[in-house]
């Protein structure tokens, strides 16, 4: 299904036209918020209808080594959202990151609950998604998990290369609606 991706602070009362998802960022944009900020802004996504949380992860503490700082925004939404249906996206930044490979593989083995693995939130100053990362970020995550490219994708030339790593990764299967 579509999703459509605002604050959860300005998620309408009625709600979205039916058939479409309401998606939220959660510990954005730079991922370094606490856990109590992540829980209450899990809370009141949840509360506002949202039906997606993208959960930015602390890129910058993976490049410094601090692995558990990089992983808690991710491993916190996920036990806020364990008893629920809620999808998890997990931001990566991939343009900001050293390593995507060690992150990829990092984020799937701490986290193999977590549906998509994103990208980029499309706001940091280093750029979005390269046809590299997603490469890397295919290679090195589970075939059940979803991928979402964003960020930097502004043509339909674009559209087109990134659909075309990821049909040749995961063939037909890769581009449907469901992941």
């Amino acid at each position: 299904p579509a999703a459509i991706c605002i604050p959860y602070t300005c998620i309408p009362n009625k709600g979205i036209k039916d058939g479409i998802e309401i998606a939220t960022v959660i510990n954005f944009p730079l991922g370094n918020g606490s856990v109590e900020e992540i829980k209450k802004e899990v809370s009141e996504a949840t509360k506002a209808g949202a039906t997606e949380l993208d959960v930015v992860w602390d890129f910058n503490a993976f490049n410094t080594g601090d692995v558990q700082a990089a992983l808690m925004p991710v491993i916190t939404v996920v036990e806020c959202c364990r008893d629920t249906n809620m999808k998890i996206k997990a931001i990566l930044e991939t343009s900001a990151l050293r390593n995507v490979s060690g992150a990829v593989r990092t984020v799937v083995e701490a986290c193999p609950t977590v549906d998509f693995l994103k990208t980029s939130t499309g706001k940091h100053a280093s750029g979005g998604a390269t046809l590299e990362a997603v490469r890397a970020m295919l290679d090195n995550m589970p075939i059940e998990m979803g991928i979402k490219v964003s960020g930097g994708v502004r043509t339909l030339t674009d559209v087109e290369n990134f659909m075309g790593v990821v049909s040749q990764k995961r063939g037909k299967r890769g581009l449907s609606q469901d992941r």
